[in-house]
């Protein structure tokens, strides 16, 4: 996107590049001073700054002096910039979709597909994915659903490839409200659409919808926050802090740990628990928190059911309430010194 942008008019993206912003209030720009506002909440640590500044003198830098027939040196100090990275990385992380292969296409290549002619159409909503793993792709999950670890986002799991991510004129215009969508991006074999999904009067906002994520994701993709009260406030819980809880009711080695740690990620649990102010608390947390305070006998038949347990102890309860009184503990300032 830099290279395009030096291109200037010679460009066929011109115009698609001058409709992106230019600043962002994302916490990717935030002075130090203002990032420490956030100490305690999930969102600092996914920021990842560092890591995209890294990237860019890393492997950026060499490649720009390394090509100079490609990246023109009168232009590095105005278009190939760490400023200059640090925007593209955004533009990318908030206005990214992950497109899934369209099952026409896919029927058809292997050959399947008994009626070659018939449309498929399909929704995708323009929200996070599971976003993963390069600094600028995918620090900040985007608005759609590429959930990429935008520049220095260390949030990512489920990475997309790269191939599968597409970024749509038009469609990244429409602005999104939590649970006020009347619009979504359709696509086709061989055309995107955006349809709208309710009657909307003369003069009333067409919203797209970003899949609904929390404010803390609103915060670090897009820079912005839903009105107190109307959108979605979620606090995550590490599962080394539940770990830590649980062994102060059940003594395990380290080794014993990491074997019960590991045996619940291969049965595909999380190593985070969100928490949400709809719901009591998780039932994965008190099920992870029953595996770590299991006897040996009964990790050797949980083990053997290849299913994780079910809580029932009375411990489970106070390591679930220990995990959330040192969760609280992180945060620097309580929420009435935060309001006033």
């Amino acid at each position: 996107m830099m290279w395009e942008a030096a291109k200037g008019s010679d460009s066929i993206w011109e115009g698609y590049l001058d409709t992106m912003p230019v600043r962002f209030d994302t916490p990717m720009f935030w002075p130090i001073a203002d990032l420490e506002e956030l100490r305690g909440t999930s969102i600092a640590e996914k920021v990842g700054r560092e890591e995209a500044e890294k990237d860019y003198v890393d492997r950026l830098a060499p490649l720009l002096k390394a090509r100079p027939d490609l990246f023109l040196p009168s232009q590095l100090d105005t278009h190939y910039t760490l400023e200059q990275f640090h925007i593209m990385g955004s533009r990318i992380l908030s206005r990214s979709f992950h497109v899934e292969e369209d099952e026409t296409e896919k029927e058809e290549a292997e050959g399947t597909n008994p009626d070659v002619s018939m449309e498929s159409s399909k929704s995708m909503d323009v929200d996070r994915s599971r976003e993963e793993e390069n600094p600028h792709i995918e620090a900040q999950e985007g608005q759609n659903e590429t959930e990429q670890e935008e520049y220095g986002d260390s949030d990512s799991e489920d990475g997309e490839r790269v191939e599968d991510v597409a970024m749509v004129p038009m469609a990244d215009m429409l602005n999104a409200r939590y649970g006020g969508e009347n619009a979504k991006l359709f696509y086709e074999p061989s055309v995107l659409k955006m349809v709208t999904t309710k009657a909307i009067a003369a003069g009333d906002q067409i919203w797209n919808t970003y899949g609904d994520p929390p404010n803390s994701d609103l915060l670090r993709r897009y820079g912005y926050v839903d009105e107190l009260g109307k959108g979605l406030d979620i606090v995550e819980i590490q599962g080394s802090l539940v770990v830590e809880c649980a062994a102060s009711y059940l003594s395990l080695s380290p080794e014993q740990q990491k074997e019960r740690v590991d045996w619940w990620l291969e049965m595909g649990g999380d190593d985070t628990f969100t928490l949400d102010t709809s719901t009591l608390l998780p039932s994965e947390l008190l099920s992870f928190a029953q595996l770590l305070l299991l006897s040996d006998s009964d990790w050797t038949k949980t083990q053997e059911k290849e299913k994780p347990p079910k809580p029932k102890s009375d411990n489970v309860k106070k390591c679930a309430k220990s995990a959330l009184e040192k969760r609280m503990g992180l945060y620097p300032t309580t929420v009435e010194m935060a309001i006033y």
